[in-house]
């Protein structure tokens, strides 16, 4: 018996020894306890590269879909013409989502032109090759008139895109701008309307 005890203890430290072993081997040099990536398991710590746990980040939106029942920052300009009164919000009509941009016009049989605009300049994009793009809902009744998108880069200077006639249109017209730069703001310009018209047309889908 007194062999046994003997036996016994010498062994125990042994045991205690193995019992804590693979803890202290199982510890990192540089563990941050605050680390997500550390986790505790059975007693034991195990690290895992942080790239695996990080989640892709976020894409920026690209554009604005007026969905959230916002303008967005849009907002009719009085400076480039008196054609376009007011721009809000609407779910009245979309192309995608569940809202856009009414433009509500008065156009008096003059010549006219209307503008509605967002401004960029507190965080212009860089949008060098990329190509600004639309969808313009026009309705029934418009005789005369074209319309475009334009891109301000950043020395203020006015990138117009194509203009597309409004004459005999009725229903979703698209309508882009290719861009070279920085941009500081969007706008869509409605000109040349010669007869009076008052209506809405509706923005939407603007990407790019």
């Amino acid at each position: 018996m007194k062999h046994l005890a003997l036996a016994l203890l010498l062994l125990a430290p042994q045991a205690a020894f193995a019992s804590w072993l693979p803890l202290w081997f199982d510890i990192p040099a540089r563990n941050n306890p605050q680390d997500p990536a550390v986790s505790r398991q059975g007693g034991a710590i195990s690290v895992t590269s942080s790239a695996q746990h990080m989640p892709a980040p976020a894409l920026a939106s690209a554009g604005w879909g007026f969905d959230a029942a916002s303008s967005q920052g849009w907002a009719a300009d009085p400076a480039a013409g008196l054609g376009i009164l007011a721009a809000t919000a609407s779910s009245a009509r979309s192309h995608d989502g569940c809202c856009s941009l009414a433009c509500a016009c008065a156009f008096q049989g003059l010549t006219q032109s209307g503008r509605v605009a967002v401004d960029l300049s507190a965080a212009p994009l860089n949008l060098a090759g990329r190509t600004l793009k639309a969808w313009l809902y026009v309705p029934a009744g418009l005789a005369s008139g074209n319309a475009r998108l334009e891109a301000v880069d950043g020395q203020g200077a006015l990138a117009p895109g194509p203009a597309q006639s409004l004459s005999g249109r009725a229903g979703w017209l698209p309508l882009k701008a290719d861009c070279s730069g920085l941009v500081r703001g969007m706008a869509l310009v409605l000109s040349g309307v010669k007869e009076p018209f008052y209506g809405t047309l509706y923005l939407d889908s603007v990407s790019y």
